[in-house]
């Protein structure tokens, strides 16, 4: 089964195509916001025959229209992802994707809903994720990503460490190496919470989540159980070290955050669920 999967630069994107390609699909990834030449998406598209598209959305740079999204649509059933559902700046691109029909289904991937979409999680690649022994672990607190806006406090406040700018297989080799994940689930805007892709990273890796208090997460996962809350930089230096003093239970909380998100959130499950809807056998 072929597919052709459209995404822009950013570095999260390969995680989420190449979670198509571990559950058994041959992917084509496609970078679309290089050039304004979007009619060269339907001509690839056209010559691919693939028996799905994914769309991995974007509202800024360059950006193809519904007229395209349409044709492409003609080509093979068509995937949204849409990363920032919670973002009322995505909201009018979202409400003109739906009137205009642009895709066969559409999936908010942030765990927040919004009327006609499959609310699902980041899917990620699995396949480099080889969780170490908590005793031979050597981060004792790390991040990945950007370390700018809110995470800011949070970081200097833990010491937390990054690998940098990094591969995929080289992020989840560090965090496979961490005992402790903090994270801050603020929108790309700012304007709400979300759950962010480093939550299922984190449970993939069965490091310690440490995310700041949420009503986002805490619907889809147990504080206190499957991760710990923080209620503001302070608070997670305490709760870091309510981790070091208490070990075994932080290695249990690490571990039940491993079994929820590889028993229903695995990119089997995902795919499977996006693909039901999506009308794709």
């Amino acid at each position: 089964m072929k597919a052709l999967f459209l995404h822009t630069r950013t570095p999260n994107c390969e995680v989420m195509w190449r979670s198509l390609e571990a559950v058994g699909w041959d992917v084509t990834p496609r970078r679309y916001d290089e050039h304004d030449r979007y009619m060269d998406l339907v001509t690839q598209a056209e010559s691919l025959r693939p028996e799905l598209i994914v769309y991995l959305g974007s509202v800024v740079g360059f950006v193809p229209g519904t007229d395209v999204l349409r044709r492409l649509r003609d080509v093979a059933p068509s995937v949204l992802l849409c990363g920032d559902a919670s973002d009322n700046a995505w909201h009018p691109t979202l409400d003109a994707y739906r009137r205009e029909d642009c895709f066969s289904v559409y999936v908010s991937i942030d765990g927040t809903e919004r009327e006609g979409f499959l609310t699902k999680l980041t899917p990620v690649d699995p396949r480099p994720y080889a969780p170490r022994p908590w005793v031979e672990r050597t981060v004792p607190v790390g991040y990945t990503g950007s370390d700018i806006g809110e995470r800011t406090g949070v970081i200097a406040a833990t010491g937390a460490a990054s690998p940098g700018l990094v591969g995929h297989d080289e992020m989840a080799r560090f965090l496979c190496d961490c005992r402790v994940v903090v994270n801050a689930p603020i929108n790309g805007t700012g304007n709400a919470d979300h759950v962010k892709g480093r939550v299922l990273e984190a449970g993939f890796s069965q490091s310690l989540l440490l995310e700041r208090r949420n009503g986002a997460t805490a619907r889809w996962f147990t504080p206190g159980t499957e991760y710990l809350e923080y209620e503001n930089p302070d608070d997670a230096r305490a709760k870091l070290d309510w981790a070091r003093s208490y070990d075994d239970e932080a290695q249990e909380i690490a571990a039940a955050l491993h079994r929820r998100v590889t028993a229903e959130h695995h990119p089997a499950v995902f795919w499977r669920d996006v693909l039901h809807a999506g009308g794709v056998n």
